[in-house]
C-alpha cells in the first residue's frame, strides 16, 4: 500500500483552503464498497428466505385446504352413514 500526501485545493470564491486526506478518502471509499457488497449480500440472503416462507406458506395453505375438505366430507358425508352402524359395545354384546 502507497501513501499518498494530502492534497490541497483552493476554493477561489471564498479563499478558503481545504484539506484532504486522500488516503482516508480512498478507506472510506473502500469501506462504502465493502459496506454495499455486504449489504447486498444480506439483500439476497433475505430475497431467499422469504421465497422460502412464501413456497412453505403455499403448501402450508394446501395442506389446510385438504385437510378442511377432509374434514367436510368426513361430517357431511360420512356421518350419516356411521350413524346407521352399530355402535362397537352393541356389536360384541355389551348392550
Amino acid at each position: 500500500m502507497y501513501w499518498l500526501k494530502p492534497a490541497v485545493i483552493k476554493c477561489n470564491s471564498a479563499n478558503i483552503y481545504i484539506c484532504l486526506n486522500v488516503k482516508r478518502l480512498v478507506d472510506e471509499v473502500r469501506e462504502i464498497e465493502d459496506t454495499i457488497y455486504k449489504l447486498q449480500e444480506r439483500l439476497m440472503e433475505a430475497e431467499n428466505t422469504l421465497q422460502t416462507l412464501v413456497k412453505t406458506k403455499v403448501t402450508l395453505e394446501h395442506d389446510l385446504s385438504v385437510k378442511a375438505n377432509s374434514l367436510f366430507l368426513d361430517q357431511e358425508k360420512c356421518m350419516s352413514i356411521r350413524k346407521s352402524f352399530p355402535s362397537m359395545p352393541r356389536l360384541v354384546g355389551y348392550t
